[in-house]
């Protein structure tokens, strides 16, 4: 029996013990308050670590220890996400972790009388392995924020364009913030079917609340009238400003056939008088 083989048995023999000392170092250089839970998750994952290095030492093909490392990161860091929001806090003791066990595995390859070239190999090997681990953690992290942000996103497009029901005939659709090409198609494709369900004879698409408008997109917007209009629903516009007013005219999109208002009330207003008669 080689002496890396009884380097690789004694990490695998010594996991549980190897894993308690290397979790309470840990837990001295992290800032924020670990819950139980993740603590006894994490003594399990560094003992099955310490399991999987003992294999990586004798792996002679680096590609296939990736791969099978790959599998075993994803295996046990699928409660990562619990902590994403500290994940600076967690990240800063990383070289003081890597360091630690650099200390202790050199501490064990001399215990069994290995070479500085065996030595060497398997602190190279166990670098690799944390680091790979570290990079696979960062474009963890990364993945989960872009998916946050995306479901925030998709939220706030539904809120930000709300059908609002005034009376048994009439209903409000206030525009807020910035229009892109994403929200105006959230428009046609959501906000249009309800406002066909809500079987109102009047629509008020109230743009006081936007920010900025480019042409592409006030197209999009004004071609809605035109779906409602087939829908036998009237549309009034209010709340263009000047400037905003100016820069759809300019794009070449007409307000011919269009009611348009200063302000909602008026709108209102002109409808209720027009139905009373």
């Amino acid at each position: 029996m080689s002496k890396l083989t009884n380097v690789a048995d004694y990490f695998a023999n010594h996991a549980t013990v190897l894993a308690e000392e290397l979790v309470e170092f840990s837990l001295k250089q992290v800032a924020v308050t670990i819950p139980d839970v993740l603590i006894k998750q994490a003594r399990v994952m560094q003992q099955s670590f310490f399991i999987f290095f003992a294999e990586a030492i004798l792996e002679e093909n680096q590609n296939i220890m990736l791969e099978k490392f790959k599998a075993w990161n994803k295996e046990y860091g699928e409660n990562q996400q619990i902590i994403y929001d500290q994940v600076s806090s967690l990240v800063k003791p990383f070289a003081e972790n890597r360091l630690y066990f650099s200390k202790k595995v050199t501490a064990i390859c001399f215990m069994h009388d290995l070479s500085a070239e065996e030595t060497l190999e398997v602190i190279n090997r166990l670098h690799y392995l944390l680091d790979t681990r570290l990079a696979l953690s960062i474009l963890e992290y990364e993945r989960y924020k872009n998916e946050i942000s995306r479901q925030n996103r998709k939220e706030i497009i539904e809120l930000a364009a709300p059908v609002v029901p005034l009376q048994h005939d009439i209903a409000i659709l206030p525009l807020v913030g910035s229009i892109d090409q994403e929200r105006a198609e959230h428009i046609m494709t959501k906000a249009v079917p309800k406002i066909s369900s809500l079987n109102i004879d009047c629509l008020i698409i109230d743009f006081s609340g936007i920010h900025k408008i480019d042409t592409e997109v006030a197209a999009h917007i004004f071609s809605i009238t035109s779906v409602l209009d087939l829908l036998g629903i009237q549309v009034n516009i209010t709340g263009l400003r000047p400037e905003l007013a100016q820069s759809i005219v300019l794009s070449g999109i007409s307000f011919s056939g269009l009611n348009t208002y200063s302000t909602v009330k008026q709108a209102i207003d002109t409808w209720t008088n027009a139905v009373k008669l």
